[in-house]
């Protein structure tokens, strides 16, 4: 029975999500920090809490974030030693809005939920490719 956590790494706000072996994807949390080396301690203080056999790194094809998926990989390589896999995520965050958007509530709630709702997607999408 496998469990996965997703990263949606950011400049500002890095989203994750997790699901459980019945491949029921959460969001879990919005971290808010700009520094890497932040983001890296507060990414691992989750994935001690949950403590996922996997964990997926959202990757856009290009740009800053294309970096950024693939230097946090390299961070978490000596610290998580289940598997780590980077996966692509195309349109993450416009899917999040569009779902978040269908199913009510404030425009506050939807903006709190955004990053975690696109680690949701790329989750979802990890686990049914």
């Amino acid at each position: 029975m496998s469990s996965y956590l997703c990263i949606d790494p950011g400049l500002s706000h890095t989203g994750v999500a997790i699901s459980d072996s019945t491949h029921l994807v959460e969001t879990l949390t919005t971290i808010h920090a700009k520094d890497p080396d932040k983001i890296l301690i507060k990414i691992l203080a989750v994935i001690n809490e949950q403590n996922p056999d996997h964990v997926i790194i959202g990757q856009p094809p290009f740009g800053p974030i294309h970096s950024l998926a693939q230097n946090l990989l390299t961070a978490l390589k000596p610290h998580f030693q289940r598997q780590l896999h980077l996966f692509p995520e195309d349109l993450s965050s416009k899917m999040a809005v569009k779902k978040l958007v269908q199913s009510g509530g404030s425009k506050q709630s939807r903006r709190d939920k955004h990053h975690s709702a696109a680690a949701a997607v790329i989750l979802q999408n990890f686990l049914d490719s």
